[in-house]
């Protein structure tokens, strides 16, 4: 009997309808594994449920070392002297010196026309020595006064007369009242503010009005 060469072979082609049905071993395997693992995880995660709800064991207090500060040391660090460096050769060195003020003069200047601070300029009678302070200054319409100290403090006076330039000199002055006197045998002439006035024995025999007068 010839075979027709039209008709299929069925081993040759497994999917003919002719051919054997594959075996259920071949298609449960891999299901058997997947629920294997899925098992696996499921008691895994009832085992972590589980020990999240055991109590942790009662402890106590864990003893603690108190920390102790070590104590400082002391570190020395010796650091050599230094000198200033040398100046520069052909830099000129500047030296600074302190400003001393002048000390003020004993004198101090009258509130006088035409006076400084021992009486009348350009008038010898009726300014002080050198050296001598005014201590009192007078002018009035008749005669210039002025009252002088010398080195041993003592007080002399000093006037002129402008008339005929007359100049007197009478030592043994003293401060009396707000003003000084000046006595020279039975005479006595006093300055103040209120002018010159001259006298003899108590007396007055004038008295010049002050125009400007000045003490200190």
């Amino acid at each position: 009997m010839n075979e027709d060469p039209t008709l299929p072979d069925a081993a040759m082609h497994p999917d003919h309808p002719s051919a054997p049905m594959p075996t259920p071993t071949q298609h449960r395997a891999p299901m058997l594994i997947a629920a294997f693992a899925v098992g696996l995880l499921a008691a895994a995660g009832i085992v972590a449920a589980a020990m999240a709800w055991i109590p942790a064991p009662n402890r106590g207090p864990v003893p603690v070392a108190p920390l102790v500060a070590a104590a400082p040391s002391t570190v020395y660090v010796t650091v050599p002297a230094t000198s200033p460096p040398p100046a520069p050769v052909g830099t000129a060195r500047m030296t600074v010196n302190p400003v001393v003020a002048a000390a003020a003069p004993d004198a101090a200047t009258p509130a006088v026309r035409g006076t400084d601070g021992q009486g009348f300029v350009g008038s010898p009678a009726a300014h002080c020595r050198s050296g001598h302070p005014a201590a009192a200054v007078l002018r009035t319409a008749v005669s210039q006064a002025v009252i002088c100290q010398g080195d041993d403090g003592g007080y002399y006076y000093r006037a002129v007369r402008l008339a005929d330039g007359a100049a007197l000199e009478v030592g043994g002055a003293s401060p009396t009242g707000d003003g000084f006197v000046a006595r020279t045998g039975s005479y006595s002439y006093l300055v103040s503010p209120v002018g010159l006035t001259v006298s003899r024995y108590g007396n007055t025999l004038s008295t010049q009005q002050a125009l400007e007068f000045w003490a200190r």
